[in-house]
């Protein structure tokens, strides 16, 4: 049997053809990196998609909590005396107005005591003066005598204002003290609501006007005091999120609110110092005076990314595997070059690259970029 020629030539054309595509399908499977199951089990690999994730800005900071404008106060007494009837605790929570402890001894005996007499001395010549005023109305008495009677008045009513302002702060009732019933022992309040954080009251300890005995932080109104360096102040804002961890205890982040930005640059550490409000509901610390690391973050974005372990890098180049296929043995990836952005919490932004593929994202650190 005789085949024509153009069918015969027709059959070598089909058979060039394929011939090709088998050697084209063969070079294309020869550049595919394979990994077989077993490896792939062995190395704890993994595949999966690129995902978004949150990329932040942030500048460092060296950061000491303290205690706000007006959380904080020191209790101190009044007048000379001696410590009675102690009615607090370290670490106790008082309320503004509260009695603290109580204060006794001579020095407030006396002052009552003076008081007391000051009063009764501003009614007599009060009406030394109410009669020498009438009579001088009525041109009976002369100016000289009026005038040195109303001048011993106003001295001592003046006198005794002040002593009345005097036990006024100690609390003291001024007119059971001008009948002349003293009080042996006077309460010292606290000036704010909040904790007892520090306190050295000893019953029956001599205390003077000046000296530290009670401390107390309300601990709502705490504050970070962050040393920024100046190079980092234009991207600075007020309002800025801060995020920070107790020393000592780094499973918890807590959060704050930039609210002022210095602009003096300290001369012992060469920074300068801002201020941001904690705000976290969840900070139950009322210590101040330590000293912890902060992040101010300046600027945030939602990025699509991968894990920086599923990047392969060579030289200035970055690479991703895409799953091509898989059989029963192994696993077939195609070497793809991708364009990074931000690396952020062990995350890479990618700019461009198989964003939709299935890729290896766990276990690349035995290949090559080769």
């Amino acid at each position: 049997m005789k085949i024509k020629p153009a069918l015969l030539l027709s059959i070598t054309v089909l058979l060039i053809h394929a011939c090709h595509e088998n050697q084209t399908e063969s070079e294309a499977s020869d550049s595919l990196i394979r990994i077989s199951r077993a490896q792939f089990l062995a190395d704890s690999m993994a595949t999966g998609t690129a995902e978004p994730a949150l990329f932040e800005e942030t500048i460092a900071a060296r950061a000491e909590i303290k205690a706000a404008s007006g959380a904080m106060a020191i209790v101190s007494v009044p007048i000379n005396g001696i410590i009675r009837n102690i009615h607090c605790k370290p670490g106790q929570k008082v309320a503004r107005g509260q009695v603290l402890f109580e204060l006794s001894g001579i020095p407030l005996i006396d002052l009552q005591k003076e008081y007391a007499a000051a009063y009764a001395t501003t009614q007599r010549v009060k009406g030394d003066f109410e009669r020498m005023e009438a009579l001088y109305k009525e041109q009976i008495g002369s100016r000289k005598d009026f005038i040195l009677a109303e001048s011993e008045y106003l001295a001592a009513r003046a006198n005794t204002n002040a002593l009345k302002l005097k036990l006024e702060l100690l609390g003291l009732d001024t007119v059971r003290i001008a009948a002349g019933y003293f009080y042996p022992n006077c309460p010292v309040l606290s000036p704010i609501q909040g904790e007892i954080s520090k306190m050295t009251l000893i019953l029956g300890q001599y205390a003077e006007p000046g000296t530290s005995l009670v401390e107390i932080t309300d601990r709502r109104h705490l504050l970070l005091e962050l040393m920024v360096f100046p190079e980092d102040l234009p991207r600075l804002r007020e309002g800025q999120n801060v995020r920070f961890r107790m020393p000592g205890d780094q499973t918890m982040t807590y959060s704050a609110i930039l609210f002022t930005i210095g602009v003096n640059v300290l001369e012992d550490t060469r920074a300068i110092a801002c201020q941001a409000l904690i705000s976290d509901p969840d900070f139950v610390y009322g210590m101040k005076g330590l000293y912890t690391e902060a992040e101010i973050i300046t600027h945030s974005d939602t990025l699509l990314s991968v894990p920086s372990d599923a990047v392969i890098k060579s030289e200035n180049n970055a690479y991703l595997l895409k799953l091509v296929r898989e059989d029963s043995s192994q696993y077939y990836f195609e070497k793809v070059s991708i364009s990074t952005g931000p690396e952020h919490h062990k995350r890479i932004a990618l700019r461009s690259g198989p964003v939709k593929d299935v890729i290896l994202l766990k276990g690349t650190y035995n290949i090559s970029a080769e």
